[in-house]
């Protein structure tokens, strides 16, 4: 039967948790953050380009979720430096995500994906490869959204979370972003550390063949 009291759907997550192989799970949660992220962006670039989009993000926390995608546009941009100016800030946050007011669009889009990653989180499951295996679901779906283009050659698509140096970004930036977006990433970010790019790049997994 089902259970009347499990509103938020924890029960039912953790029961599928505990039936599922994590291999078949992993691949759910892929098809699911596919789906969810292309509706998403057909979205946002049908309803947000008279905005002027700069960029769009595939958020995630420490990869034990994917919260959704982030889309910069200069409409948003001007909004959010109004409001630093106002407060007597100088700085232009140009690419924090977390100050985008398209932070997280259209968040429900994500509720299957993100009750998946709640059956993922079980015992059964923690192995410490699993997060490898989310990085590269993730990349993976960036690729296809690539591929799909939506957007204009000069949107930056990356992979992000919070506290995320722009070395980072740039290296997640620079697999889907065509070479004019990458030029206007970083010539509107702080002084790019090369090195630290590096060290970013080789700590990316290989994903292009997995299937």
């Amino acid at each position: 039967m089902p259970c009347f009291n499990d509103r938020h759907g924890v029960r039912a997550a953790q029961l599928l948790g505990e039936r599922t192989p994590t291999t078949v799970l992993l691949h759910m949660i892929e098809e699911a953050v596919t789906n969810a992220t292309l509706r998403v962006a057909r979205s946002a670039a049908t309803n947000l380009a008279s905005e002027g989009i700069y960029g769009c993000w595939l958020f995630h926390t420490q990869f034990l979720c994917v919260d959704g995608l982030t889309v910069f546009t200069e409409l948003g941009l001007d909004q959010v430096s109004r409001v630093y100016s106002e407060r007597g800030h100088l700085t232009r946050p140009r690419w924090n995500p977390c100050d985008s007011p398209h932070h997280l669009y259209l968040p429900n889009e994500f509720d299957q994906a993100n009750n998946l990653f709640l059956s993922l989180d079980q015992p059964c499951h923690r192995r410490a490869d699993v997060a490898l295996e989310v990085e590269r679901i993730c990349l993976r779906v960036l690729q296809r959204l690539r591929a799909a283009s939506l957007f204009p050659s000069q949107v930056v698509l990356a992979l992000a979370e919070g506290d995320q140096s722009p070395e980072q970004q740039y290296a997640y930036a620079e697999l889907f972003s065509g070479p004019e977006a990458l030029e206007r990433f970083r010539a509107e970010s702080q002084p790019i550390n090369w090195q630290h790019v590096e060290h970013w790049r080789s700590q990316i997994p290989s994903f292009q063949n997995e299937t």
